[in-house]
């Protein structure tokens, strides 16, 4: 109608994603980098927010227009061969981005933030999501003293009581938590941070850089990617794939911890059992797999979990692996990471019967169209929508 003036449109909001450490495209940097992507990708989300990452260094792989706060590349690489110089490129980010942030807007803090950065962040009126990737304590150090006991292991480090203080003073009740699993959920809760604050929600996985392919094989292969430590139940893997006995080939992709090296030779040189470093092609490992093991005592949501769903491969996993993602029975097994005799069930059920190992890996392809980043970013931002200023 004419002599009307259009009413504009709401700004976006903008949320700033903190990780004050450097980039890479594993780990908790590739989480930060995969969602703000799949943010730029989708022009509806970019109407309505603006996604900033926040990494203290940038390699050329992860350099992105939305990136800030890289410390330059030259004086980077002096940095990084410094005890703490990694310290002091996390400070430099986050007076950055202290500088930066203005009222109103979202800060979604990944761990390496200190007290101070959180309190400063509050005080300029910045809403504190945090996206802990892990449990926090004291949950956290009594899944890994689990894990030490059924290793029959000394824990070499002990509940640490200024970490936990710092973990704390981290948190407000005004805070939002993304919870990434079951356990990451109640841990929260447990440090005072009310429930209807805290969102349940996922990682995910890329679909335009991980395509695998399946690899001929006449060997049946189980797949376990990841760190070869306690946290993660090899050394309890180890004794139950020996129980299983299967004629296959149980393959171990990562670097192992010495203490487990040291403690389980014997069960490391089992013949069916093949060591491999990590790499960064994990399109091929995975198609080199049948099934997929990981019964870790303690995690948040493991990235390499995604993986196996889109890999269309079924699982064996813990519930601190598992999360809210493979479900028991559907895409795989859920069963305790101390429960010997469960894992090697569950491991000589996927290799005796091909027909449940096809319905469990065609359920795990279904299920993982909910969980690449794509789909992962709309849902966080539907339901972080309503915990955001007005």
């Amino acid at each position: 109608m004419s002599g009307e003036t259009a009413k504009p449109s709401a700004a976006p909001a903008r949320i700033h994603s903190v990780f004050p450490m450097p980039a890479a495209r594993a780990g908790i940097a590739g989480i930060v980098l995969e969602f703000c992507d799949a943010v730029d990708r989708d022009a509806a989300l970019r109407r309505r927010f603006t996604c900033t990452a926040w990494l203290s260094m940038a390699n050329r792989e992860a350099e992105r227009h939305y990136l800030r706060g890289s410390v330059p590349q030259q004086l980077a690489r002096l940095l990084v061969r410094h005890a703490k110089g990694m310290d002091w490129m996390a400070r430099w980010t986050m007076r950055q981005l202290r500088r930066e942030v203005r009222a109103g807007d979202v800060a979604v803090l990944y761990p390496g933030p200190s007290v101070a950065d959180v309190t400063a962040l509050r005080a300029r009126g910045v809403t504190i999501v945090h996206d802990p990737v892990n449990a926090a304590y004291p949950l956290g150090w009594n899944m890994l003293e689990r894990a030490y006991g059924a290793a029959g292991m000394p824990m070499r480090t002990t509940p640490d009581a200024a970490a936990i203080a710092v973990e704390r003073g981290k948190v407000a009740p005004d805070d939002a938590v993304l919870a990434c699993s079951p356990h990451v959920a109640d841990s929260y809760a447990a440090l005072g941070v009310p429930r209807a604050r805290i969102v349940p929600t996922s990682y995910g996985f890329n679909p335009h850089t991980f395509q695998p392919v399946r690899t001929a094989s006449s060997r049946l292969t189980f797949l376990f990617c990841g760190s070869g430590s306690v946290r993660k139940g090899l050394p309890i893997l180890l004794r139950a794939w020996a129980q299983a006995g299967i004629d296959g080939r149980l393959l171990v992709v990562g670097r192992i911890e010495p203490e487990v090296a040291e403690q389980h030779a014997a069960l490391m040189r089992q013949a069916t059992v093949e060591f491999r470093a990590y790499t960064s092609d994990l399109v091929g490992v995975y198609g080199e797999a049948d099934a997929f093991v990981l019964t870790s005592f303690e995690e948040g949501s493991p990235l390499v979990s995604y993986l196996a769903l889109a890999a269309g491969l079924p699982s064996v996993m813990s519930p601190a692996s598992a999360g809210w993602v493979v479900r028991d029975g559907i895409e795989g097994f859920v069963v305790e990471p101390d429960d010997v005799d469960a894992i090697a069930r569950s491991l000589r059920a996927l290799a005796d019967d091909p027909v449940l190992r096809g319905r469990m890996a065609s359920a795990a392809a279904r299920r993982s169209a909910d969980y690449t980043w794509d789909r992962v970013a709309q849902q966080r931002l539907a339901v972080l929508g309503p915990l955001l200023p007005a």
